[in-house]
């Protein structure tokens, strides 16, 4: 695309987007009766940039999307890998001239500080200043000529402007690395997952987690795979975690923006069928998912884990809508018109509920009270680490684990590995049912 299509295109585009100087007042239309915001951070693990691929994913021409609070990646890696090399070049040679030029006029100030001022070589009657310019341009160049400094003060202003001028060379040889380097391509995950039940279908729990590529990524051929860690008895009255598959009832096979990803946990066909939510708040301990695609920009394949436990999955809590209809639209019955507010991206809501009654015991806490020693099992290599956890006290569940860097999980038959979970350090964790 020539650099005056690039222009015209960038400037129909920014009349229907806003700059980050337009705000919003994110949460004007939650009621305060009504809601508590459990968590709110408008940054995902990347800045993502997804206004051109929103603008091109609808093919109606009246569609308008107007962006705000949006998070600019100002990454310099990666305004040099799409700058051009004439710039480059450009910019190279303006700062070797203003470098030599501000030395020059220094040296010439100080022309008593250096040898060279005092010869026939250059009329310095008439011209001081290429003299000084010509003494400035070969220190700067690293090139031997006659005129050198005679006191400490010369040889100090000659030493700053040879520091300057390695500091230049390194530039350059970075500039050349990076236009042959192509940008790394990354996705991107929320920073909390929320689990609720179903408003209309009453009985169905729902993981809700959201994805999206990294800067101008356009991810195809998106394949999902997530397992969850629970506890279940065995037949000797053990406790044991394992690592299962959980299927989805959607997934999405192109993510170019912003992506919800919902997994049906108590569906008949996974691991917590039938559960209600008290049970699977008792048995999930952590989510983890794996995800690539092949980045059509970059021509690459990118993969992705991601895992969440503890108080990253936020229960009975919902993710607050980012994705809405345009206050001052016209046309209410056929809207055109449409916000996408990327501060509420993490914004994670729950409606308020009346205070359940406490007269009847819960099952999930005299559930929890009669563990007995837990094992937990996990592959790693050909080896198998057998972990081991005592019920703390309240009821509560509490282990101390040393994980590997390079974890295998083995998922179930047909489905393959999961590669890399967590991170290599000891921790001791005590978790609440």
């Amino acid at each position: 695309m020539s650099p005056i299509k690039r222009a015209l295109r960038w400037f129909n585009l920014s009349q229907t987007i806003s700059t980050r100087s337009q705000r919003e007042d994110h949460f004007a239309h939650l009621k305060p009766s009504e809601y508590n915001i459990l968590y709110n951070n408008p940054r995902v693990r990347r800045a993502v940039d997804g206004a051109t691929r929103l603008k091109q994913a609808f093919r109606d021409p009246d569609f308008q999307v107007k962006i705000i609070n949006k998070l600019w990646d100002v990454s310099p890696t990666r305004w040099l890998a799409k700058s051009s090399w004439w710039l480059l070049l450009t910019l190279v040679i303006a700062i070797a001239a203003a470098f030599s030029i501000t030395f020059a006029l220094v040296i010439m100030a100080r022309s008593e500080s250096f040898y060279g001022f005092d010869d026939d070589l250059i009329d310095v009657q008439h011209d001081p200043f290429l003299r000084a310019f010509a003494i400035s341009l070969a220190n700067f160049m690293g090139i031997n000529y006659p005129g050198g400094p005679r006191d400490p003060t010369g040889t100090i202003i000659l030493a700053i402007q040879s520091f300057f001028s390695k500091l230049l060379v390194v530039l350059g040889t970075g500039l050349v690395l990076m236009k042959f380097s192509r940008p790394r391509s990354h996705i991107c995950f929320s920073d909390r997952m929320t689990v609720y039940e179903h408003h209309r279908e009453k009985g169905q729990i729902w993981a809700k987690f959201r994805v999206a590529p990294s800067a101008d990524q356009l991810l195809g051929s998106v394949a999902f795979k997530v397992s969850v860690e629970m506890t279940e008895r065995t037949s000797t009255g053990e406790w044991e975690c394992q690592f299962k598959e959980v299927s989805l009832d959607f997934s999405p096979t192109v993510v170019m923006m912003i992506t919800n990803v919902r997994v049906h946990l108590n569906a008949p066909n996974n691991p917590f069928a039938g559960m209600n939510m008290e049970q699977i708040k008792e048995r999930l301990d952590s989510v983890s998912v794996w995800v690539s695609g092949f980045d059509d920009v970059n021509g690459r394949m990118v993969t992705a884990l991601e895992s969440w436990e503890g108080e990253k999955i936020m229960w009975e809590a919902v993710f607050d809508d980012y994705f809405y209809v345009d206050p001052n639209e016209p046309n209410k019955q056929k809207p055109t018109q449409f916000v996408c507010n990327w501060a509420r991206i993490n914004t994670v809501i729950r409606p308020k509920q009346q205070p359940a009654s406490t007269d009847e015991p819960s099952t999930a806490d005299a559930s929890i009270s009669d563990r007995p020693t837990m094992h937990r099992s996990v592959s790693v290599g050909d080896d198998e680490v057998q972990r081991a956890a005592t019920p703390t006290e309240g009821g509560g569940r509490g282990f101390s684990r040393r994980s590997k860097r390079s974890r295998t999980l083995h998922l179930s038959e047909g489905v393959g590995e999961v590669v890399t979970v967590v991170e290599g350090i000891r921790r001791e964790r005590h978790a609440d049912g």
